[in-house]
């Protein structure tokens, strides 16, 4: 995680060796390096909206469902980040191999997956985000 933080010219300072970087559409993207040190975690919010204890069940179901979906996915899955109550893509790189080019493309990869998923969450909805319980 050094020899990247240094490649991308920042400074990181914490126990978990995490980064995390803000793109230009405002969304933050998190790398960092797992428990055992073996890959490298690339992850983002799915969206704000999609906090999983304010969706339906069945949206719920349905995007995660699409773990389920190899040729979709392509090694990236959703799951619930139970701290800040988001919906996170992921996805690993092993760390013998985590330079910036394949964190880079890795991020590319999830950016693309993101934009599809939030297509078919949002389905013939228009741009609202799917029906929420009420709090």
């Amino acid at each position: 995680m050094q020899s990247l933080a240094s490649a991308l010219n920042i400074n990181i300072d914490t126990p978990t060796n995490a980064i995390a970087l803000k793109a230009a559409d405002g969304s933050e993207w998190f790398v960092e390096l797992s428990a055992n040190g073996e890959h490298v975690i690339v992850h983002t919010d799915t969206g704000r909206w999609v906090a999983p204890t304010l969706l339906r069940q069945d949206d719920l179901e349905r995007l995660l469902a699409l773990n389920t979906d190899l040729s979709l996915m392509q090694g990236a899955w959703l799951g619930i980040h139970e701290a800040s109550n988001s919906l996170r893509l992921m996805t690993t790189v092993p760390a013998a191999c985590a330079d910036v080019e394949t964190v880079d493309r890795n991020i590319g990869k999830l950016h693309a997956l993101r934009e599809t998923i939030t297509g078919a969450l949002l389905g013939n909805r228009g741009t609202r985000p799917p029906a929420i319980a009420a709090a």
